[in-house]
């Protein structure tokens, strides 16, 4: 009898010999093709057809060999769209180990994508015939527009518009995303007006319900927008607001069915879409189906959207959901090639619980949903992935440990790219998550703010060597703790948005460890001088806002921002950074301690928090263990600085360097009580603007600044390419 190591080994040679040419050096490798049967063996030249039988035979192998071959197992998918009405799903059996993981990855040099609609030959679409649609058409679009009737080919569920936005409050919820139409990979825009920038509230006939009055952290509360509206007092539903034009354009749209807006109805960073309930010809005025979150005021942007009235530029699209037909303004005259419409809602591809599985080289997107999700598990990697033109977001990963997110294109979301949440706040234990040497652009075309390109969650996880930019709101966003932000470039972000900041966390007393270092951030100016209300442009490059303490910002560079750091809180630490062009440097926010900003946000002891009625720092310092032992070992000045003040104590703003900026200016409470010395102005005309002779320039700097530090400027920004590899 042989022993159990032996055995497995004949076992192996065995199956080997049955496997035959699917054993590779790199293990066993099966095929997936869009010509194969999953009757076949899945070799190369009988490959599977469906990913789903790729996965039962990765299973049975393993049941076979009792584990993992000792190479792992690769699944490779030859070139073509794979289309995905529901998700990919992989747990627990289907994981890899550390040592053989389990490798869905492309075939060498071919484009393989997951898609998550159905593909209309643009060949099948004629000019518009029918006079009952012609006459909404616009006079110049007539003859110019194509349609294709989806019930004759057998499509009939297209989703329904719905509420969302930052804006959307209780008792609304947002809905899933709707269909959207993709012409050679590329969204197009549905039916609006106008068709690019924004129309402007002229003058608001109702507020409407205020739904920011009525949540339960308002309790007692009254600031200059409102008093807190007991739940006896609240309309049901919530009325919805009016206000009027400047333009007779609205005239058009009167027997428009379905009729949609979205805005920034009050603030400049909070968006919202809501319906149109009625439009007044005689006033100009427009009636909305909802209210906003935060009330509505004159001035603000907005676009009018899902009117087939509006069909009259290049790229739009409409979908008349009561007889099925769909309407293309063609991006251009070309018949070849075809039209997606997207309507998987889950994601492209589901994990949960697995572990070491690697997603490699694919191409995921034209779906209603997210492109990946990973719950629980350990050490999924997603890599070299094109990631785009989808409603929701390219990655999502809840909880688990290790998992990363490693060289891959992010682009053209609608509601933000990479999302990562793990570890224990309760005692501090990090998920160790990583998202690096990823390009992440033009994410959130559907929802703008809060959306955020990077979003880091929980204990200890790492965004590195990243290139964010081209974007409405921020580029990363960080809740949590012990988090690292290292190594990445930001540009032209915020630029649809105001009091916002491309690094931003705000409104936490026990957010600490978090580190932003060694990160270079250019051309973020914000919303120019006429597009918002406020006074000055509130864009920062990093904003530690309302209180936010705790987090180290050192050895950054800032070039051409309209902010670069700006601080309220306690116990920060900004130091060592390089401030080259900017608006201004560093702006400080800080009150007295104990003091009261215009609206009741207190820098008061937690004890008095109750009093001033701001739930979320008071939720948030309950909901840790601040006085525990590894809190007090991890963070040894929290505890006091939470049982007796904060505001402006131990702000440390030191050694920062400017060229070409103006001083930095603090309070008198943050000058008294903190750290601001050894910052230093410097009179060069210099730095060059082109970025490759940027680095040596800054290489001079501690020579020329006493106590001055080198940051790394050769280190920052992408190490390597992104997405699928070149053939």
């Amino acid at each position: 009898m042989c022993s159990p190591d032996r055995c497995r080994k004949l076992f192996f040679f065995w199956i080997g010999l049955w496997l035959g040419p699917l054993v590779s050096v790199h293990g066993v490798d099966f095929f997936v093709a869009l010509d194969g049967h999953d009757s076949n063996l899945g070799t190369e030249t009988q490959p599977f057809a469906t990913l789903e039988r790729a996965r039962t035979a990765v299973r049975l192998l393993k049941k076979h060999l009792g584990g993992m071959p000792p190479e792992g197992i690769q699944v490779v998918l030859r070139h073509g769209h794979y289309q995905r009405a529901h998700a990919f799903v992989l747990g627990e059996e289907d994981s890899g180990t550390k040592e053989s993981p389990v490798v869905y990855r492309a075939y060498p040099g071919e484009k393989v994508s997951l898609i998550g609609g159905v593909q209309i030959p643009l060949a099948d679409f004629a000019s518009v015939s029918d006079e009952r649609f012609l006459e909404r058409l616009p006079v110049e679009s007539r003859g110019k527009v194509w349609s294709v009737n989806l019930k004759q080919r057998g499509i009939s569920d297209y989703g329904q518009l719905s509420l969302y936005g930052a804006s959307v409050m209780q008792p609304y919820t947002t809905g899933p995303n709707p269909p959207e139409l993709f012409v050679d990979g590329k969204a197009m825009t549905l039916a609006r007006w106008p068709n690019a920038e924004y129309a402007l509230v002229e003058s608001v006939i109702e507020v409407g319900s205020i739904l920011r009055m009525w949540q339960a952290d308002m309790v007692g509360r009254n600031d200059r927008r409102g008093v807190y509206v007991p739940l006896e007092k609240q309309e049901n539903p919530p009325k919805g607001f009016a206000f009027t034009v400047a333009s007779d354009r609205p005239l058009r749209w009167t027997t428009a069915e379905d009729a949609w807006m979205f805005g920034y109805w009050y603030w400049d960073w909070s968006d919202q879409s809501v319906q149109i309930q009625s439009i007044e010809p005689q006033t100009r005025t427009i009636r909305t189906v909802q209210a906003s979150g935060y009330g509505v005021r004159e001035n603000q942007r907005f676009f009018a959207y899902n009117l087939l009235e509006e069909l009259d530029a290049p790229g739009e699209w409409y979908l008349d959901r009561k007889e099925g037909s769909l309407f293309l303004f063609p991006p251009n005259e070309s018949q070849h090639g075809a039209a997606t419409l997207s309507l998987c809602l889950e994601p492209l591809i589901q994990m949960q619980n697995a572990s070491y599985i690697s997603v490699r080289g694919l191409s995921l997107g034209m779906t209603r949903g997210d492109a990946v999700t990973v719950l629980e598990g350990e050490g999924v990697v997603i890599e070299h992935c094109d990631i785009g033109d989808l409603a929701g977001k390219a990655v999502i990963i809840s909880e688990g440990v290790q998992h990363t997110v490693r060289g891959c294109l992010v682009h053209d979301t609608g509601a933000g790219g990479l999302s990562v949440t793990g570890g224990d706040r309760q005692t501090l234990t990090p998920a160790r998550h990583l998202v690096e040497n990823n390009e992440i652009t033009r994410f959130s075309r559907l929802r703008k703010t809060y959306t955020e390109g990077i979003a880091l969650a929980g204990v200890g996880n790492r965004a590195a060597h990243n290139l964010v930019h081209d974007a409405p709101h921020a580029a990363i966003h960080f809740l949590g703790n012990d988090h690292l932000i290292e190594c990445n470039e930001i540009h032209h972000v915020l630029m649809e948005s105001d009091d916002a900041g491309a690094v931003y966390s705000g409104r936490r007393l026990t957010f600490w460890g978090n580190k932003i270092r060694h990160n270079y951030f250019h051309d973020i100016l914000g919303l120019p001088p006429g597009k918002t209300r406020f006074k000055r442009i509130l864009a920062h490059a990093v904003y530690l806002d309302d209180a936010l303490s705790g987090i180290e910002v050192t050895a950054n560079v800032f070039q051409r921002c309209n902010d670069a750091i700006c601080v309220k809180g306690s116990d920060n630490r900004l130091d060592n950074n390089l401030i080259i062009d900017c608006r201004q440097s560093i702006v400080d926010h800080s009150k007295e301690p104990g003091g009261t900003y215009p609206e009741p946000l207190r820098f008061d002891r937690v004890e008095l928090l109750p009093k001033n009625f701001d739930l979320t720092k008071l939720n948030d310092i309950l909901s840790v263990p601040y006085s525990s032992a590894i809190w007090r070992q991890s963070y040894p000045g929290l505890a006091a600085s939470l049982e007796q003040t904060y505001g402006a104590w131990r702000v440390s703003i030191c050694r920062n360097v400017l060229c070409r900026t103006p001083e930095i200016k603090t309070s008198e409470w943050l000058h008294a009580l903190g750290r601001v010395e050894g910052n230093l102005i410097l009179s060069d005309t210099y730095p060059p603007e082109d970025i490759s002779e940027l680095g040596s320039w800054i290489s001079t700097i501690p020579a020329r600044a006493p106590g001055f530090q080198a940051i790394p400027f050769d280190q920052i920004g992408l190490r390597g390419p992104v997405g699928p590899p070149l053939p």
